[in-house]
């Protein structure tokens, strides 16, 4: 499986704040979270004899829907009178991972700080301050800047260290430091190949630190990824929310189910922890991963030699997934839509069962609505179709669609032009598979016969023949187990002989001379690619009598099988002589 990654800023980007009292302890982190703009008040501390505490919050810059920047802002205020000191002065240095990437000093008259960072390609870092024309000349500083160089060109989290130098007086110096993290949310896509849905497109969007190494799994139909995470005390005390944001395409039909798994280091997360969102995207389901402050405690007391990571894994829950229901492109009306079976097979016939329900009202009909419903094959074209009006039964309406034998693979289930609206529509991804070959009921019971010229005639034997495994494929070894019998008693012989013969296409390809103990035997052989299609197992000259008992199998192609997997595959169980089939020669002799 190949995947590809490309990273960017997300578009719509959202800032994580994670804020903590500093000390002399070094980092740790508390997590505020909002949609693109975030603020955290830290609890008072004393610098002095004065109560102080430190604003801080931050904001995306957007162009075009683009991001392009980030605004950091700082306020050093007076407990009592919640007014900001002036004449601040505040060293502030930024981090990625274990990496210093920025230091300044930064100087505010009114103790208001507004730091506008934006990210550039140059390898030098540029600090300027915005102020009036005749600042450098007076010494006023406005606290207002304009930082340009390699700083949040990637997601994840980012440390500041904030050294406070002065406050109410720049001749007043102080020392407190604080600590922050600003975490960056990281947009990544990954295009996977699925045996069913073909290449899907996955989006992951990261709201606590960088993902690596995802995997998807087509059989096993699970993705995983991982993070970096510290599960020590001290993080985990501080941490408010963590944060997973996965986007699926509609197409990918396997996961447009109504339940998942999710797990984290191998423990499963509680269903609460796991959102659905088909609002967002007409074209993706978006399903959340939050995991607060006791969710990430629950997991910690569940391990043992904790990896610093925390490895998220999901896959569709199929115990019952249906009905399966989404919103309409135009929000107007929700369509719940289940099928049996549940496995589509070509050339059968499947009932379609639906309701179209009001949008904001649980479990409500919205009436009798008029529809066109479709069946559409991949891409190409219409396999069924056909316009109606709803009954607006509480048991919902049905539709039986015969699927042709000729096609298998992924197909659309398209609802269209609800209640005569164009833009009302939703569409359901499945995959319809080939019928798969059933392995008979074993014994298969043999008649032996001999030959005079062209005539066959009935024998004295019977032979019960079982194979394994039931459906043989090349590349895969096959064990015959026989037992030869006397037809009139029913008694097995003992030490006799036969010859074991496959025959393909008429011609001889292994013989095996042998013998059964007690009326049974078994042979073991390995067909090979060339070998694949229809072929003949013979047993000729049943204890030295001349006559034969054989049977028609096919070899299948060596692939996996599974209940989504679109096989070609055929089966034909034939006895070649048995009492039906002899009669004929019987009746003109």
């Amino acid at each position: 499986m190949q995947i590809e990654k490309r990273f960017s800023l997300i578009p719509k980007l959202q800032l994580i704040v994670f804020l903590i009292l500093f000390g002399f302890l070094g980092f740790s982190f508390q997590s505020v979270h909002g949609d693109g703009l975030a603020q955290e008040m830290l609890p008072p501390s004393l610098i002095g004899n004065r109560n102080v505490t430190l604003s801080i919050g931050s904001s995306p810059f957007f162009i075009d829907n683009n991001h392009t920047g980030t605004q950091i802002n700082l306020m050093l205020l007076d407990v009592g009178t919640q007014q900001p000191f002036p004449e601040v002065t505040l060293a502030v240095s930024a981090f990625k991972g274990d990496q210093a990437i920025f230091g300044h000093i930064f100087k505010s008259d009114g103790g208001n700080f507004i730091l506008n960072f934006f990210s550039q390609t140059s390898r030098d870092i540029s600090t300027e301050e915005k102020s009036g024309v005749l600042s450098s000349f007076t010494g006023q500083h406005s606290g207002n800047y304009i930082i340009k160089g390699p700083i949040f060109n990637s997601g994840g989290l980012y440390k500041f260290k904030i050294d406070v130098l002065t406050m109410g007086s720049y001749s007043n110096q102080v020392n407190k430091s604080y600590n922050a993290g600003i975490s960056i949310p990281e947009y990544d896509k990954y295009t996977v190949h699925d045996n069913n849905f073909g290449s899907q497109q996955i989006q992951i969007i990261a709201y606590y630190d960088q993902i690596h190494d995802f995997r998807y799994d087509s059989q096993k139909k699970f993705m995983n990824f991982t993070m970096p995470f510290n599960w020590s005390e001290d993080n985990v005390g501080q941490i408010s929310v963590v944060h997973q944001e996965i986007q699926i395409p509609r197409s990918f039909g396997d996961f447009m189910v109504t339940r998942y798994d999710a797990y984290v280091n191998n423990i499963k997360l509680p269903d609460k922890a796991i959102t659905i969102d088909d609002y967002s995207s007409d074209t993706s389901r978006t399903i959340h991963l939050i995991l607060y402050k006791e969710n990430v405690r629950e997991l910690q007391a569940q391990q043992y030699n904790l990896k610093q990571q925390m490895i998220f894994s999901l896959k569709p829950n199929n115990e019952n997934p249906f009905p399966i229901i989404q919103f309409t492109s135009n929000a107007q009306f929700k369509v719940s839509l289940s099928w049996a079976p549940p496995q589509i097979t070509a050339g059968s016939t499947t009932k379609f069962k639906f309701q179209i329900l009001d949008p904001y009202l649980i479990n409500a009909t919205a009436g009798a609505v008029s529809y066109d419903f479709s069946v559409i094959e991949g891409n190409n074209g219409v396999i069924f179709h056909h316009s109606g009006m709803t009954s607006n039964s509480t048991g919902g309406d049905d539709i039986d669609v015969p699927f042709p034998s000729n096609y298998a693979g992924p197909i659309t289930v398209a609802f269209e032009n609800l209640s005569g609206n164009s833009f009302a529509s939703a569409e359901f991804a499945s995959v319809v598979v080939e019928p798969v070959a059933n392995a008979p009921k074993f014994p298969v019971k043999l008649d032996s016969y001999s030959t005079q010229g062209n005539t066959k005639n009935p024998g004295k034997y019977s032979v019960d023949l079982t194979w394994f495994p039931g459906i043989i494929s090349s590349g895969t070894q096959a064990e015959f187990v026989f037992t030869i019998k006397d037809k009139n008693t029913g008694q097995p012989l003992e030490n006799s002989s036969f010859d074991f013969v496959i025959i393909q296409n008429g011609k001889e390809v292994y013989r095996n001379s042998t013998s059964s103990q007690s009326g049974g035997s078994f042979v073991d052989y390995t067909f090979t690619k060339n070998q694949e299609g229809p072929i003949t197992i013979k047993l000729e000259n049943i204890d030295n009598s001349g006559e034969s008992a054989e049977e028609s199998i096919v070899i299948a192609p060596e692939f996996p099988f599974g209940p989504l997997t679109v096989l070609l595959v055929l089966f034909a169980t034939t006895i070649i002589f048995s009492k039906l089939r002899f009669l004929p020669d019987l009746q003109r002799s």
